[in-house]
């Protein structure tokens, strides 16, 4: 239920502010991917909740802190962690679910959204804090509603579209003044 909570306000945070909130954003990715992780590593695996909120505290914190110093490097190891959880979300809807194709297709993936943010730095965050946001978001609201697969993608890429267009004119309203 928790993680449900976290998932809705994260994923509406970055869907909306992701590029603006950078640090935010940043600070969000990594508390998600630090409570996720607790499930994944196996001497981490069955911890309490508060062990798995302290871990993604922890997490978020180290990249928040980065965000605000070292922009460039937090923008790419942001870009890696939303990749490899994109990853892990989507590679077992095309049945790719473990071993070594999982592995390549996860660090391809990361790696290709990491590189998407060193590049276009700005537009790359506004790109996968829309697309990480909306999924986490749906994610999160799967908890309390049954969405079928194919509501879950339209809503998806909905929610994901309206982030780029919101994003996208708070940039170009930035750069006017």
């Amino acid at each position: 239920m928790v993680d449900a909570i976290i998932r809705i306000v994260g994923g509406l945070l970055g869907v909306f502010l992701g590029r603006r909130l950078f640090w935010l954003f940043a600070a969000i990715t990594g508390f998600l991917v630090g409570y996720n992780l607790t499930n994944t590593i196996p001497f981490m695996a069955g911890w309490p909740d508060w062990g798995r909120i302290v871990t993604g505290v922890v997490l978020g914190l180290i990249l928040a802190g980065l965000a605000a110093v070292l922009v460039r490097l937090a923008g790419a190891l942001v870009g890696f962690a939303v990749g490899w959880s994109l990853a892990s979300w989507i590679l077992p809807q095309f049945g790719i679910t473990s071993g070594n194709p999982f592995t390549i297709w996860s660090v391809v993936i990361a790696a290709v959204c990491a590189i998407l943010v060193l590049i276009f730095f700005d537009w790359g965050i506004i790109v996968l804090s829309s697309i990480y946001g909306a999924s986490n978001f749906l994610l999160g609201l799967s908890a309390y509603v049954n969405l079928g697969f194919t509501a879950f993608w339209v809503i998806l890429a909905a929610l994901a579209v309206i982030g780029l267009f919101v994003q996208g004119a708070q940039l170009s309203g930035t750069r006017r003044r």
